[in-house]
């Protein structure tokens, strides 16, 4: 609540500064699932960013922070196997898969800003191994974010 005091001057009383408060954890609260949900989509450089701000001394609040934070380990896969992920290694590798790998998990194990990895069978060895694959858009994606960012930054 604010009061006006002697001399035209305003001051914010205990209760004034806990409801703007609780307005800027609200708007946060709203807000930061949001703003998750946008980086992902929009991956590479702004999942990366996601996970710089989780762990930067920046004042960033929490509800953002502790979002950005599950971007450091758990980065949702998101390229389908059959048309993208399969392709992709059977173009990088110069065989089809089945040639070279007993079995290939089409979940992958993990993810990143830009690719995913998989655990695979070596059909010669039977060694486990994990085969990590970048996004094909990745190629062009980074150095597109990289210099939006810098007109961005030179605004």
């Amino acid at each position: 609540e604010d009061v006006e005091v002697a001399g035209g001057e305003t001051t914010t009383t205990t209760n004034g500064t806990a409801a703007r408060d609780n307005k800027y954890k609200e708007l946060h609260e709203r807000n930061a699932p949001r703003i998750f949900h946008v980086m992902l989509e929009l991956g590479g450089l702004y999942i990366k960013l996601g996970q710089v701000l989780s762990v930067t001394a920046l004042p960033i609040p929490d509800q953002y922070r502790d979002l950005f934070r599950t971007l450091q380990s758990s980065v949702p896969g998101h390229a389908e196997f059959e048309a993208v992920v399969k392709p992709t290694l059977e173009q990088e590798l110069g065989k089809p898969l089945e040639e070279i790998f007993e079995n290939v998990e089409e979940i992958p194990c993990g993810a990143a800003s830009i690719g995913q990895a998989h655990k695979a069978i070596l059909r010669e060895t039977g060694e486990e191994v994990i085969i990590k694959v970048q996004y094909p858009d990745a190629r062009w994606q980074v150095p597109a974010d990289i210099q939006c960012v810098g007109d961005f930054m030179q605004l």
